[in-house]
């Protein structure tokens, strides 16, 4: 040892004295840095092949819980794309069939009842009514063909609600007979609701051909033929008495 390095160390405290002595020995023989306990268990795990296994499986079960949840997001797409479809059918027929009363030869046969007031229900058509569902309709297809299940399902939510409203405006006049509804005329439930869902997002796809009825009802425009009648207002509450007073009487006569 060079005499310089021998006064050095023997001027060093005692603790660098023996690292130093430490460091010596192990160049002697040959020894590498030692090797950390949380590097020794991932070399163990990676030559173990069982370690190796589980983890693939591990990953294997998240990938089919994802696939499989995206798979029943994708159901309840497409079955809430039909049911909306089938109601842009229905809701066209009934708005076709209030539309052809507008024609001139159906409101002078129908002008006295539209003018009665005491006949709840005969009212003037207004086929326009059935615009805002299907716009509703429509959105919510657009949003279910995007991927986005929530907010297509809450908007079907809206759309089955304002057809109820138009249909319980609908004036009397329309017959209701021998329309093609597989889910009835009236609308009810979805078959999805927004408790039933599980993700609230999946794939896109393409848009149904269904849909662009949704079109077609609000772009509707009719006009009122120019018909003049007389209103009759509704009989005095009075009359209503006099007229039960007079058929008692004649039940009692008859007795």
């Amino acid at each position: 040892m060079p005499e310089a390095q021998a006064k050095r160390l023997r001027r060093a405290p005692r603790s660098q004295k023996r690292y130093a002595g430490a460091m010596r020995d192990s160049k002697k023989k040959g020894q590498g840095p030692t090797t950390s306990g949380v590097d020794r268990a991932a070399n163990a795990s990676m030559k173990d092949p069982r370690s190796a296994q589980m983890k693939s499986a591990g990953t294997a079960v998240g990938n089919d819980t994802i696939q499989k949840r995206l798979s029943q997001g994708a159901n309840s797409r497409d079955e809430l794309l039909q049911f909306l479809t089938q109601r842009l059918g229905t809701m066209r027929q009934v708005q076709l069939r209030e539309l052809g009363l507008l024609d001139a030869r159906s409101m002078a046969q129908n002008k006295g009842a539209i003018a009665d007031e005491q006949k709840h229900g005969v009212t003037a058509p207004a086929p326009e009514r059935w615009g805002e569902s299907a716009r509703l309709y429509e959105e919510a297809a657009i949003h279910l063909c995007r991927g986005s299940l929530a907010r297509g399902t809450a908007l079907i939510q809206q759309a089955v609600a304002a057809e109820q409203r138009a249909f319980d405006t609908m004036t009397t006049l329309v017959s209701l007979a021998d329309i093609d509804a597989d889910q009835g005329v009236a609308p009810g439930e979805p078959p999805v609701t927004a408790a039933d869902l599980d993700v609230s997002a999946t794939a896109a796809c393409d848009m149904p051909e269904g849909v662009q009825v949704a079109r077609d009802i609000q772009n509707v425009v009719a006009e009122t033929p120019n018909i003049t009648w007389r209103k009759r207002a509704r009989d005095p509450w009075w009359t209503l008495d006099e007229e039960e007073e007079e058929e008692e009487a004649a039940d009692g006569g008859a007795g």
